[in-house]
């Protein structure tokens, strides 16, 4: 749930493969693979999501609004809206529905 946690476990990661990631080496860190693979919901009120497109990937974030579970409401693209004001069109374009798009295509 939400986007704010990946850059945490991303650089949690990157820094137990410090420490021991002489035990099972990899060509890449753990966040880049984590870059390459996976893809992040933000929350519609989440105030990070710029953020986390910074460190995380642009391409990598969706936005979700949980519907019809109990913790959605109807208000949900006003609010993503509101949330995504200030980032530029391009990126409000790719989580309102171009990232959608390349992970779900028709």
């Amino acid at each position: 749930a939400g986007c704010g946690w990946a850059p945490y476990i991303m650089d949690r990661m990157d820094q137990k493969y410090e420490l021991l990631g002489w035990t099972y080496p990899t060509k890449l860190k753990p966040s880049d693979y984590f870059r390459r693979n996976i893809w992040v919901v933000a929350e519609p009120e989440e105030r990070t999501i710029g953020a986390v497109m910074d460190l995380l990937g642009e391409d990598r974030v969706l936005w979700g609004s949980d519907f019809p579970h109990v913790d959605s409401n109807l208000e949900a693209p006003q609010q993503i809206r509101h949330s995504i004001s200030k980032l530029s069109e391009a990126r409000q374009r790719k989580l309102l529905g171009e990232n959608a798009r390349i992970v779900f295509p028709a």
